[in-house]
């Protein structure tokens, strides 16, 4: 029996289970989640219903044994099925999202800032099954399902939205949260030195540096002290200087960047 209510499609029982009793199928009377069941052998579980070579049905007739034809449930690759469903799924949005990108800034297609806990690019891709877990638990919404992000195939897994929000210095929720292993549990001090990502500092774009106004409000909103306002020659005014020693990524700097275009972004780190 599977409680609904508590279950995040994490499919982490399909393999822990010792005698393979739990698998994907088709054969299934209501679309409920998860889509499991045992997988039982039908012949076995109608040999009382045999007599003497044949096959009692309903009706009271009995079929000879080589007329009934068993069928085992069709199983399906989990991997597979979620993909599938997510490019199904994300085909509408990949569209819209793609006219948007046509008018945006070069510099704002970079590389995608996955939540903190991961330790390696590829391993956080390929464990997360986008359960939706770590985006409806974050406290600032800064997490989303991404679109083409990750490519495609990796529609829905969570990406930050350093438009929406910005990261918590000292939350771990979406790591803690994560039933897969995709996202790594962090404490307070080792999440204040997870590093997601990277701010970058278009000049050409900033107030301060090229309208001499006095703004500072990334390097004042940056909780790692890694922004810093510095004077610059030829110009009107300071110009942010990113620490990469001390960046985390956590995109403060460019959620209060009042430029629009934004004068900072955050890139993720390979």
């Amino acid at each position: 029996m599977v409680d609904t209510s508590r279950c995040v499609v994490c499919f982490d029982c399909l393999s822990d289970c010792p005698n393979d009793a739990i698998s994907y199928t088709f054969n299934r009377h209501q679309l409920s989640i998860p889509l499991m069941q045992k997988v039982r052998n039908p012949i076995a579980g109608s040999a009382a219903g045999m007599q003497g070579g044949h096959l009692e049905t309903v009706s009271g007739h009995k079929t000879d044994k080589s007329e009934v034809s068993v069928t085992e449930p069709k199983l399906l690759d989990r991997r597979k099925f979620l993909t599938v469903g997510a490019v199904v799924a994300a085909a509408p949005m990949v569209a819209k999202a793609a006219d948007a990108l046509a008018s945006v800034s070069p510099r704002r297609r970079m590389l995608a800032v996955p939540p903190p806990g991961v330790r390696s690019r590829r391993e956080f891709l390929d464990r997360c099954t986008s359960c939706g877990l770590c985006i409806s638990h974050c406290p600032q919404g800064v997490l989303k399902a991404s679109l083409e992000e990750y490519g495609l195939l990796r529609a829905l897994h969570p990406v930050k939205d350093y438009d929406l929000s910005w990261c918590i210095y000292d939350c771990t929720r979406c790591a803690d949260l994560c039933p897969t292993g995709a996202l790594h549990p962090l404490t307070i001090s080792e999440k204040r030195r997870s590093r997601v990502g990277l701010a970058d500092v278009d000049r050409s774009l900033c107030i301060s540096y090229n309208d001499g106004v006095n703004c500072g409000a990334c390097s004042r909103r940056c909780p790692a002290d890694a922004i810093s306002m510095t004077p610059a020659s030829g110009c009107n005014g300071p110009l942010p200087v990113v620490d990469a020693s001390r960046c985390i990524g956590c995109g403060a700097c460019q959620y209060v960047c009042p430029s629009r275009p934004k004068a900072i972004v955050v890139n993720g780190i390979s």
